[in-house]
């Protein structure tokens, strides 16, 4: 595997893996009363798809798999989403 599929295969993996772990934490995280899971689980994943750039550059990969990351984190998002949707994912 040449380096730069390996940079793309690791920007894909960190997207997933920061949507799952986000996810993780809004659920076993004390649910606000009054917020449905769905909502707290949208809010907490956009504002941590919003820290993908930092991750992404924090473990040396370069700034062109951004796109890759982001499309892995929603990818994973949306996942998650359905999830909840379907009653399969509960706090």
């Amino acid at each position: 595997m040449e380096i730069e599929e390996a940079q793309e295969a690791m920007a894909r993996l960190l997207g997933r893996c920061m949507a799952a772990e986000k996810a993780l934490q809004t659920l076993i995280g004390s649910p606000q009363p009054n917020v449905s899971l769905s909502q707290l689980l949208k809010t907490n994943l956009t504002m941590r798809r919003q820290s993908l750039a930092a991750d992404v550059s924090a473990l040396g990969i370069p700034a062109k798999f951004l796109p890759v990351a982001i499309s892995a984190f929603v990818a994973q998002e949306r996942s998650i989403d359905r999830g909840v949707s379907g009653g399969r994912y509960l706090p």
